[in-house]
C-alpha cells in the first residue's frame, strides 16, 4: 500500500520471545475509529492526546530489567555449573 512502511525491529537482548516492529504511515489517511486508541488518541480537530501515565511505562521497563537480571543469573548458574 503506498505510504505505508512497516519493519521488524530485531533482535532483543534477553527477550527474543516477544517481537516488536514498527509501521511509519506517510500521507495516508485513517479513519479514527480504526486507529488502536487504548495509549493515544487524536480527536476530530487533530489534536493527539496520551492516555497513559508515565509511571506506568516506567513499571514496565522495570520489570523487564529484573527479568533479564534473571535470565542472566540462570545462565551463570549453568556456565559456572559447566567450569566447575
Amino acid at each position: 500500500m503506498p505510504g505505508v512502511h512497516a519493519g521488524d525491529i530485531g533482535p532483543k537482548i534477553g527477550f527474543n520471545n516477544m517481537d516488536n516492529g514498527w509501521c511509519r504511515f506517510t500521507r495516508v489517511r485513517i479513519p479514527r475509529s480504526q486507529m488502536p486508541s487504548r495509549l493515544a488518541s487524536v480527536d476530530k480537530d487533530g489534536v493527539f492526546a496520551q492516555h497513559a501515565h508515565d509511571k506506568a511505562g516506567y513499571v514496565t521497563m522495570m520489570e523487564l530489567r529484573a527479568l533479564m537480571v534473571w535470565d542472566c543469573r540462570d545462565c551463570l548458574a549453568r556456565a559456572g555449573a559447566i567450569a566447575v
